[in-house]
């Protein structure tokens, strides 16, 4: 018979099916994103929009594309107020990014069997201190039991 490894996991010929009719169309205005410490302050702020999602029947590919991006560093010691932001060339794109993919479903599971990723042009002005305090806010989220621990840990590594 048929070599075993060669065998199609049912779930996969499921999973393949469902994502050839699948036909998802899906679109947000905008949509912003705050990160907050402790305090509770806004320590930096992002906004993305117009977003579109998509899918098509007849095919295994996902599109998603953001039409502008701005980062903004709230912080009262911001050394640049809005580190991310699209330049004012974009030439034709019309989105800031752009991503595409071919899903391929294995075992239940879709694997991404191939992607690409277009990004317009980006002016990125970015301090250690923003970074340092966005990262260690992260790692507080992930954890909040160890947050006393994280901070001390930042501090030896000199963070």
């Amino acid at each position: 018979g048929a070599d075993p490894a060669r065998r199609e996991d049912p779930r996969g010929a499921l999973h393949r099916s469902f994502l050839r009719r699948l036909s998802l169309s899906v679109r947000i205005p905008g949509l912003a994103v705050s990160l907050i410490d402790a305090h509770p302050r806004e320590v930096l702020n992002v906004v993305v929009g117009p977003v579109a999602l998509e899918t098509r029947p007849g095919s295994s590919a996902v599109s998603l594309s953001v039409g502008d991006l701005q980062v903004d560093d709230l912080r009262s010691e911001a050394r640049y107020p809005v580190p991310v932001h699209p330049l004012a060339g974009r030439g034709q794109r019309s989105h800031v990014v752009e991503v595409s993919a071919v899903l391929c479903p294995q075992y239940g599971v879709s694997i991404v069997e191939n992607m690409e990723i277009r990004l317009a042009p980006l002016a990125v002005a970015l301090d250690l201190q923003l970074v340092q305090v966005c990262f260690g806010l992260l790692l507080e989220g992930l954890s909040p039991g160890n947050a006393a621990a994280q901070d001390e840990a930042f501090v030896r590594a000199g963070v």
